[in-house]
Parts: structure tokens; C-alpha cells; sequence
């Protein structure tokens, strides 16, 4: 079982369309890579797992973490994956890793999200992905990480959308980047219960490093690059 260490160093759970993605792949349900930087913001982090979703603002215990967009290397071809961390409090393994393909419902190992969660982060890649892979800006990089722990970590029923908000309930956080505040707050806002509004994901595990996720190659990820940048100003429909 892996240990609930609560350090964070980067995070994971996207991969890029390209046939080199899956030239990384040695199996179906294998995936070796190796860390290689991650590109975002270092975010102030206040996680106290089991609280309520409407669980007053903390003034102290926050931790600098870093959020963004993390690049992943295969080990025994060439090119690379871009991923975000679909595990909160378990350290990333910097050496070589070979993950396990699992479903996004069963990650984080530890404590999986479940379903109703799964579905709102496969909602939330189909809105808001398209800003990352059109910018790739660190603002904009850190602001996706923020809402895939907002959906995975609050302790939140997993339905209600308006229960999301990352300064108040088991996740909360502080930033003073006016840029990463505006974008997460039009990426929640841009969030449906729509089942026909979700991108194809794998998740992926390893015992010894963050768990992630990953965007199915396909026509899902043609889909949400068409969405562009317009939809971050989409407001949140419960």
C-alpha cells in the first residue's frame, strides 16, 4: 500500500495526441516514463482529507506546492507525454516509472474517487483542456491542477458543482497570482453534469509515485483543441 506522505513535488493526467504517445506505451495497459520538469506555479496548500465541503476559510497550515503541467519522457523510445497528478499527497518518483493502466474512478489508489468524481474530471478535461494544450501557460497550467484536486479531493457529493470552491472545505488554497485565481475560477465555472460533455481518460497507477491520468488518443482530443480558449468564459450550470 503506498505510504499518504502529503508531499506533492509535481503533477500529472494528460496525454498528448500524437502517435508518439502511444509509441511510449510497451503494453495496453503499461505506460514507462521518466519525470522530466514540470511547467506552472507554485500554489500555498491547505488539505485536511475528510472535511466537508462547506468548511470555513483556514488562516494557517498552508504549504507551497508546485501545480502545472508536467512532461514525462518513455524510457525506451523517444518523445514525450505531458501529464497533470491525480494523487495529491503521494510523492513523485523521479527515477523511471512503469504505470499501470487503471480506470480514472479507481485513482488515487489510496482512496479512489469514485465514479460521480471520475465523470466531473472527464467534464472538466472536455471544457477546459483546450486551454492548455492552446496556451501551455504556467497560469493557465497551475489553474487545471487546481480544479482536477478540487474535483478529486473535496469532500463534496460529487453532483453539486456549486460545492466546489478551492478556499473553503477539505481543499483549500491560496494564491496571490490574480491570473491562476481567474483562470480556476472560469475552468469551475465552465463545469456540467452533461454526460455527453466528458473526454475519454485512462488512469494509471504505480505502488512508489503519484497515480495520473491520461486523455485516450481519439477524436476527443481533436474535440476539446476545437473548443479553444472561448470556453473558459462558459459559466457553471448545476
Amino acid at each position: 500500500m503506498k505510504t499518504r506522505s502529503f508531499v506533492c513535488l509535481a503533477t500529472f493526467a494528460s496525454v498528448m495526441a500524437t502517435s508518439q504517445a502511444m509509441a511510449g506505451v510497451l503494453a495496453q495497459d503499461q505506460l514507462c516514463v521518466i519525470y522530466d520538469g514540470v511547467r506552472g506555479q507554485t500554489i500555498d496548500t491547505n488539505v485536511v482529507i475528510g472535511e466537508n465541503w462547506d468548511t470555513a476559510t483556514r488562516t494557517t497550515g498552508f504549504l507551497a506546492r508546485p501545480a502545472g503541467l508536467l512532461k514525462m519522457n518513455y524510457t525506451q523510445k523517444a518523445g514525450s507525454i505531458r501529464a497533470f497528478c491525480a494523487e495529491f499527497d503521494q510523492a513523485l518518483a523521479t527515477d523511471a516509472v512503469c504505470y499501470i493502466k487503471t480506470d480514472v474512478a479507481d485513482l488515487p489508489s489510496t482512496a479512489p474517487m469514485g465514479e460521480l468524481r471520475a465523470a466531473v474530471i472527464a467534464n472538466h478535461y472536455y471544457h477546459n483542456y483546450s486551454s492548455v494544450m492552446n496556451d501551455d501557460s504556467g497560469n493557465i497550467n497551475a489553474a487545471f491542477q487546481l480544479v482536477l484536486w478540487e474535483i478529486s479531493e473535496e469532500g463534496w457529493d460529487g453532483t453539486t458543482l456549486s460545492q466546489l470552491n478551492l478556499t473553503t472545505g477539505a481543499m483549500q488554497f491560496q494564491s496571490d497570482n490574480a491570473d491562476v485565481n481567474n483562470a480556476t475560477a472560469a475552468m469551475l465555472g465552465n463545469l456540467t453534469n452533461n454526460p455527453g460533455e466528458r473526454m475519454a481518460l485512462d488512469g494509471w497507477t504505480d505502488p512508489n509515485s503519484q497515480d495520473i491520468i491520461t486523455v485516450v488518443p481519439g477524436p476527443s482530443i481533436a474535440l476539446a483543441g476545437a473548443l479553444g480558449l472561448a470556453g473558459l468564459r462558459r459559466r457553471r450550470r448545476n
